[in-house]
């Protein structure tokens, strides 16, 4: 794979899509695949980046993280007991421990059913997932994120031969960490907003 000259990324320093300049890289493989470490100089500020990535098949670099300046996490705004199954899923991925990662994952949707109290504490988690959906919660495509790593995080607890990589259990915690950004974030956050803009429109008819 031909190595890049220049990328575009998201500096953490400038908070904007940048174009920044290839300065060094190290690649190592496992079993997996290959990771790579790229250091970028921002095109904006000059600042250093350094970025993470994963390639399955030596032809697509995929999952870029962020590892300096860190990004800054979801799990500040996360229920004490999301913070730590999140926290958990995060290592068992840095570790290669993938299977792992992939429970982890369905026991934060577990963890997010039982906070909005949504069915019994034994009920499947199919059905707590549709209570969820139901109280308008989640939407749509949020329900069948659930559903993917309901039935993956199954396999993976379950299944003598899940056949989970960690090109799974990537997409897995990415999707785990996009569901709770919008319940947490994203969703409270456009409440707060729409609240704002009430108040506002009623101060203007006064």
């Amino acid at each position: 794979m031909p190595k890049k000259q220049t990328q575009v990324i998201r500096c953490q320093t400038c908070a904007a899509e940048v174009t920044a300049d290839d300065i060094s890289s190290y690649r190592y493989d496992d079993d997996q695949g290959t990771l790579q470490v790229t250091l970028l100089r921002c095109g904006i500020c000059s600042q250093p980046n350094l970025i993470q990535e994963f390639s399955p098949d030596d032809e697509r670099w995929m999952f870029r993280k962020s590892l300096y300046p860190p990004e800054p996490p979801i799990r500040a705004w996360l229920p004490l007991a999301l913070r730590r199954t999140i926290r958990e899923a995060e290592k068992c991925m840095d570790c290669g421990a993938f299977l792992a990662c992939a429970v982890m994952c369905r026991k934060a949707l577990d963890i997010l059913c039982h906070h909005y109290k949504a069915g019994e504490p034994k009920a499947p988690l199919v059905q707590k997932l549709k209570i969820l959906r139901e109280r308008e919660i989640i939407d749509e495509t949020l329900a069948a994120w659930a559903v993917a790593l309901r039935e993956d995080g199954n396999l993976a607890a379950h299944d003598p031969d899940p056949g989970i990589s960690r090109e799974d259990a990537e997409y897995m915690l990415q999707f785990t960490h996009a569901m709770l950004n919008h319940v947490f974030v994203l969703k409270k956050g456009f409440d707060a907003y729409q609240a704002r803009r009430k108040g506002r429109a009623a101060k203007r008819t006064k």
